[in-house]
């Protein structure tokens, strides 16, 4: 990829420097709960580094930088080490949503609208934490239930509520199936978020759309 722009910005990607690393297996706070999900981790996970311009904030030089891995073959991202520097106009959903779909089309060849799960790595945002906490460890969280929203409104969350609601037309129109929290060996929080396709129907006599579910659910 290189770099890109994004409004005026042009944004710099690079690959790990190190080629083996470049598809190496996802970190062990994911690699687990990726094969309790039946994911073959031996696929290929790109790490992919987005540094933005330099910008003046409070004085210092900063810049936002997004480290993800990307699994094209076993639709998934990772999210494992992301700033932003406070004021930057571009979101790590758009820079995400934009790095997902070139390592699909040119690194992969594979179809970017795959996406099922994004995964937030080492969480040490404190708010996303206490919500976490709050809701409860080692549990599932489906739309409805108390926690879910919670969840999906916190920083950690957000970012990929925004993800599916801005870049539909490079993933597809998807949902939030449910949230999963747990925390990783060394006690690491951690949470996935899963995906399911969305779709309109007209509901027989009302002319109104509403969503439904896959076949696959309950």
């Amino acid at each position: 990829m290189g770099s890109f722009r994004s409004g005026e910005l042009k944004w710099d990607v690079i690959d790990t420097e190190d080629e083996d690393a470049n598809d190496s297996p996802p970190a062990d706070g994911s690699k687990e709960k990726l094969e309790e999900l039946g994911i073959d981790t031996c696929t290929p996970f790109w790490q992919r580094y987005a540094t933005s311009p330099f910008q003046l904030v409070d004085g210092k030089s900063m810049r936002s930088e997004y480290v993800n891995s990307y699994g094209t073959q076993a639709g998934v991202i990772i999210a494992e080490d992301n700033k932003r520097v406070k004021g930057s106009p571009i979101a790590w959903s758009t820079v995400t949503a934009m790095i997902w779909e070139d390592t699909c089309k040119n690194v992969d060849q594979t179809d970017p609208k795959s996406l099922q799960y994004i995964f937030r790595d080492n969480i040490i945002n404190p708010d996303t934490k206490k919500f976490i906490d709050k809701a409860g460890m080692d549990k599932t969280f489906k739309p409805g239930q108390e926690g879910f929203f919670a969840l999906l409104g916190s920083v950690n969350g957000k970012g990929v509520a925004y993800l599916l609601l801005q870049h539909s037309g490079i993933i597809g129109k998807k949902t939030v199936k449910q949230i999963v929290t747990y925390k990783a060996e060394d006690g690491a929080y951690q949470m996935y978020l899963e995906f399911e396709e969305w779709k309109q129907v007209t509901v027989q006599g009302t002319g109104a759309c509403t969503s439904t579910k896959t076949p696959n659910d309950d």
